[in-house]
């Protein structure tokens, strides 16, 4: 007789849904964080500093599922490796937060924004916002087929042929 799932696998928390349910989850929470300060400037950096928390454990869980599912085993790890396209794509939307309310403190307090946010700042968070759009464009299957496995060999074939040049012009002794 087949094992039966623990009821919290079975149901609504897979998928998509459970990406929907994450999503108003960190949008409530910014809501409700952004609220109890009467959504002012301290309101705005308390629900940064809240998203930027919830992309990390989000951001953990989706990249972690593989290696937590093969270190131990078990029921949790395994619906963890199940989901993680949905874990990943929930990290994409509480960035998305966390991006609407840099935003909100920009057009809100720009002076403040000028004086916390440095151009390095800008330059590689924009860089990752890139990095988060495009896993959040090929986690659907629809995008990823019209990309097509032969475009996505073809980008890597290009990406490690500009990483081996770039080595080079860094570590010209690496020919």
């Amino acid at each position: 007789m087949p094992e039966r799932a623990p009821k919290w696998h079975a149901g609504f928390l897979n998928g998509w849904t459970l990406t929907g349910l994450l999503s108003l989850a960190v949008s409530l929470m910014a809501i409700g964080i952004a609220g109890a300060h009467h959504f002012d400037v301290d309101g705005i950096r308390a629900v940064i500093r809240a998203t930027a928390r919830t992309s990390l454990v989000l951001f953990c869980l989706a990249f972690g599922a593989t290696a937590l599912s093969q270190l131990w085993p078990n029921g949790w790890t395994r619906w963890l490796r199940r989901n993680r396209r949905y874990l990943g794509v929930s990290f994409a939307a509480s960035h998305g937060v966390h991006a609407v309310a840099i935003v909100c403190l920009v057009l809100v307090a720009p002076g403040l924004f000028g004086t916390v946010a440095s151009l390095d700042m800008l330059i590689f968070g924009g860089l990752g916002y890139g990095f988060i759009i495009a896993m959040a464009v090929t986690s659907f299957d629809r995008t990823a087929a019209m990309i097509g496995p032969r475009a996505w060999r073809e980008r890597l074939k290009h990406q490690r042929s500009s990483f081996r040049k770039g080595n080079r012009c860094i570590c010209p002794s690496r020919q």
